[in-house]
């Protein structure tokens, strides 16, 4: 019986946001997105990056915060939606600094708490995308590190949200290019999407791999969730980009940064497309079904 990759590509959306997170608030859909200003200046502007709200079906921006900060991720809890976001310094690409992981929360999604750090980096690392799921008993956030080249994702957990631990051991991709994960706990497993580098090519794919203790894991058999789609056309987005040249031709060759959200009976699934670090842009997949089942597809 042949095998059928479920999850349908519906939408290309007219945004050059690479990190983002799908969250319901008040029975509305919202992206928790990472803005860099160069991109309401033009290519000549400075880059500077903080987070903010937009309401999906409206496009309105509902509050900008956490100025100076990157790779925004968010989770709803009860009555608050908590935002991360990596500390950012340094001016160009080539200097630039990703430092530690901070948490602003809101109760209204206009006004925020100032960013407190929650996961120090190591001497010599830094800090890039974080994912945070519930697993009944705790929460579990992954996160993207540089201490083995050129990434890898490691692991905390916390009882509120607020202070964080790192877990011992846990660790997922120390031997190959393993970046940008989403993760969320169904079924008694934590399923975990994340960007796989097909070398020697320019080629970079959403896989998906599972675990019951964020220490062992299994690789989905059906992977690829989501290639690129080499017909399509991408464009840069900063002077530096276009001098340093892409080796893709500006051709997309990359599915990334994914993050999903049940709605509407629905799993959606958004990830940018590009030529990776010289351009992309924002799209979405759907999956006709339940969180779960979409996780579980990739295992048949």
């Amino acid at each position: 019986m042949t095998w059928t990759n479920r999850l349908i590509k519906k939408a290309i959306i007219d945004s050059p946001v690479v990190e983002y997170t799908p969250v319901i608030w008040s029975g509305r859909l919202y992206l928790v997105e990472t803005w860099q200003t160069h991109w309401d200046g033009g290519l000549e502007s400075e880059k500077q990056f903080y987070a903010r709200i937009r309401e999906e079906e409206s496009n309105r921006v509902i509050s900008e915060f956490m100025e100076g900060y990157g790779f925004a991720s968010g989770f709803v809890w009860k009555d608050a939606l908590y935002v991360f976001g990596t500390r950012i310094s340094g001016g160009s690409d080539l200097d630039r600094t990703f430092g530690d992981i901070y948490v602003s929360k809101s109760q209204n999604l206009t006004d925020w708490t100032d960013p407190r750090v929650i996961i120090e980096r190591d001497e010599g690392e830094q800090l890039f995308n974080e994912s945070v799921c519930y697993d009944g008993r705790r929460f579990v956030m992954a996160y993207e590190s540089n201490t083995h080249v050129p990434f890898t994702l490691k692991f905390a957990e916390s009882d509120d949200l607020g202070d964080w631990r790192k877990v011992p051991d846990a660790m997922y991709g120390p031997e190959k290019y393993a970046a940008c994960p989403a993760i969320r706990y169904v079924g008694g497993y934590y399923y975990m999407l994340y960007l796989e580098h097909l070398k020697p090519r320019w080629w970079f794919e959403t896989w998906l791999t599972r675990s019951e203790d964020l220490i062992h894991w299994e690789d989905a058999p059906r992977n690829p969730v989501i290639a690129p789609d080499p017909s399509h056309r991408v464009y840069p987005t900063c002077p530096e980009h276009i001098e340093r040249g892409c080796p893709a031709n500006l051709m997309e060759c990359n599915a990334s940064d994914p993050d999903l959200v049940e709605w509407h009976g629905k799993v959606r699934v958004y990830f940018t497309g590009g030529c990776q670090h010289w351009a992309g842009y924002l799209q979405y997949a759907e999956f006709d079904g339940s969180m779960q089942g979409f996780f579980e597809s990739y295992y048949e």
